[in-house]
């Protein structure tokens, strides 16, 4: 179960998706030039915080029922709404990314200042960054699996999510090797920095 390591991962900034996660919705909501100026000077600050890394693990899917998922070494998934994902699924990637812990600690440090306004919109970028780079490490592998005619599931599948229990990021954190960039697993599972993301996708033939 070899992991292939993105130390850098470059993206552009998702702004589009910054603005939504921030409230403002195309047509309907405002914003004044003095606005956007000022949310334009926190994406550019805000992107000399980010580290944004990952890493992803291809695996072999061993069996499957209704309930549950077996993959190669020895790795139990039991829900029923990851089995219906994969349910024409050979294979599947791990995925896993983090916006770093510097981004994370001018949130946090910020929030308790009160400057919650330049806070809030360092949560956004965070997290749709993070996000962004998984859609990133899909594009890597997608010519690889065009070239065996696979293709990825439509949807990403994360722990937390529907049956899919939230103690199964210890699974991700291991096998992605997430501790080699610095992220940590909380006895309740959550990631710090709390800007990390994995998810499962399946992968099949076309």
């Amino acid at each position: 179960m070899e992991s292939k390591i993105f130390d850098t991962i470059t993206i552009d900034m998702p702004v589009t998706h910054i603005y939504s996660r921030l409230g403002y919705a195309k047509g309907k909501t405002k914003v004044t030039k003095i606005q956007e100026e000022e949310l334009a000077r926190f994406f550019r600050e805000a992107e000399g915080f980010l580290k944004l890394q990952g890493s992803a693990v291809r695996l072999a899917v061993v069996a499957k029922d209704a309930e549950k998922i077996t993959l190669e070494n020895n790795i139990v998934f039991k829900s029923i709404s990851l089995a219906q994902l994969l349910k024409d699924c050979d294979e599947v990637f791990f995925l896993g990314a983090t916006a770093g812990i510097k981004i994370h600690e001018f949130i946090r440090d910020n929030s308790k200042e009160g400057d919650m306004t330049k806070a809030v919109v360092f949560d956004a970028v965070a997290s749709e960054c993070v996000d962004k780079a998984l859609d990133w490490m899909m594009e890597y592998f997608y010519t690889e699996l065009r070239r065996e005619n696979k293709a990825f599931t439509r949807f990403r599948f994360s722990a937390g999510y529907a049956d899919f229990s939230l103690e199964n990021q210890r699974v991700f954190f291991d096998a992605l090797q997430l501790a080699r960039f610095g992220v940590r697993l909380t006895a309740a599972s959550m990631f710090v920095p709390e800007k990390t993301v994995t998810a499962l996708v399946g992968v099949k033939k076309i």
